[in-house]
């Protein structure tokens, strides 16, 4: 990528001097949150508020101009209107500022007027060597380095990890990035890119797939600006990463509502979809599809294959979700012999033991024995995956067995948990905790998977085993 963009984007996410154009001392203000938030999630760097009365932000001076700031500023987020966003971008590049973040909305996604505004402020960054993030975007978040930069509480206390992702939709940022701390799985980076007046989602695509704290990227697009080097950069990223894309505007309203959005050129999904998947890019529909898709590749080891083992504590949940497997095209093939000899030895009677295994809720309160059965299934060389399906399990001590199999496997174990968080007590605490994600319904595991397969189908391409029949 050009050393320009790198350069910046490197000091977007770890700069060491910030300034908040438009902070203010009243906490009902964006410019009060975005301060106290960088102070909150732990950034270490120089904070200079600006506002024009001079009072104090946050238990920091403030200053009633950029260009009374002592000494350099690395970056600076704009919340002031759009009327005075161009000539406050005047004002950063008089002042050398590196990067701005402008979060103010009224640009492009406003109509003609806005758009000229957005194109002039683009310029006189460009003029200058500036880069600009935006404008109507919700900032830039690096959790590995405590650096929130964003008017959003839904960032603090946020868990870092190794998924990274790109938002043309601010709200999307915060939702999807706590879901991932949720799961106990983590972000690493994440990016409202807003109405893209400079830097574009596929700048910091580029960017990302070099980014040694992200192994997975996710990334939510309305538009794309540059169809060809858009193409050229997914091929080059999803090659070395898993890349997921939730593209919206599939529908004529959607292509409506993205235009006046972010004033995204929606384009022809039909076309993208094709060009996502020569590229190897994983595609999704929806944010709960995005979620799921990001957990699984960011914990699960390489999937062979389409046959899954079914291990459930309940008959109906498994026969659930072996009609989901089977719809989504993936087979659950009958037990080998051997496995088969172990679970007669350990599953009640009443249970069942071919393929999907159902342990009968009376194994709940014997996690050696589950222990013993999982072994069995992941020994055996037909199966490829294993989908564990659990309902309410109090015990951690079923946890940690399941836990080790997982730390000593080398085929992907998706798990479900559909009795609902309340109702988890120690036991799924315990795999949050070792970042092990749980699905809550058969729906997001199965979808979990699929983003394995689609990911490992194109990456292994002929080695990849397609079986067919169930």
């Amino acid at each position: 990528m050009p050393a320009d963009v790198r350069t910046a984007l490197d000091l977007a996410f770890a700069p060491g001097s910030v300034a908040i154009i438009g902070a203010s001392a009243n906490p009902a203000k964006f410019g009060y949150r975005i301060v106290e938030y960088l102070i909150k999630g732990g950034f270490t760097g120089r904070l200079y508020p600006v506002n024009p009365r001079g009072e104090p932000i946050c238990g920091l001076p403030s200053f009633a101009s950029l260009a009374s700031v002592p000494g350099a500023v690395d970056l600076a987020a704009l919340l002031v209107p759009a009327a005075q966003a161009v000539e406050a971008v005047r004002h950063c590049a008089a002042r050398g500022v590196r990067v701005a973040v402008v979060i103010a909305s009224g640009f492009a996604e406003a109509g003609q007027d806005g758009a000229r505004n957005q194109a002039e402020m683009a310029a006189v960054a460009r003029a200058s060597g500036m880069r600009l993030v935006g404008p109507n975007c919700e900032g830039l978040i690096n959790l590995h380095k405590g650096f929130v930069l964003s008017f959003s509480m839904m960032f603090l206390g946020q868990t870092p990890g190794p998924i990274s992702f790109i938002s043309q939709s601010g709200a999307y940022c915060g939702i999807v990035s706590s879901r991932l701390s949720r799961a106990g799985v983590g972000a690493a980076k994440v990016v409202s890119s807003g109405n893209e007046g400079d830097l574009a989602a596929v700048d910091y695509l580029e960017y990302l797939g070099d980014d040694p704290d992200t192994r997975v990227i996710l990334a939510h697009l309305e538009g794309i600006r540059d169809p060809r080097r858009f193409s050229r950069v997914i091929g080059e990223v999803a090659a070395r990463k898993p890349l997921v894309v939730n593209k919206t505007g599939r529908t004529e309203t959607g292509r409506r509502q993205a235009a006046s959005h972010t004033g995204a050129l929606a384009g022809n999904d039909r076309v993208l979809s094709a060009l996502l998947s020569q590229r190897g890019v994983v595609r999704t529909r929806h944010m709960d599809e995005l979620v799921d898709a990001g957990l699984a590749l960011a914990s699960q080891p390489l999937l062979r294959g389409s046959r899954v083992a079914i291990l459930s504590t309940a008959g109906g949940l498994a026969v659930e979700m072996s009609d989901l497997l089977v719809e989504a095209g993936f087979v659950v093939p009958t037990l080998g012999t051997a496995a088969q000899e172990v679970l007669r030895g350990r599953v009640p009677w009443f249970g069942t033991i071919a393929n999907p295994i159902d342990f009968t809720g009376s194994m709940i309160t014997e996690p050696g024995a589950v222990g013993e059965c999982l072994d069995a299934v992941l020994a055996d060389p037909g199966i490829d995956a294993v989908a564990f399906v659990l309902t309410a399990v109090g015990d951690p001590e079923f946890a940690r067995v399941v836990h080790r199999r997982i730390l000593e496997r080398a085929r992907p174990i998706l798990i479900c948990w559909t009795a609902g968080r309340e109702r988890a007590g120690e036991a799924l605490a315990y795999f949050t905790a070792r970042g092990v994600p749980v699905y809550e319904s058969t729906v997001g595991l199965v979808q979990g998977l699929s983003a394995l397969r689609e990911y490992w189908r194109f990456r292994l391409g002929g080695e990849f085993r397609e079986e067919t029949g169930a």
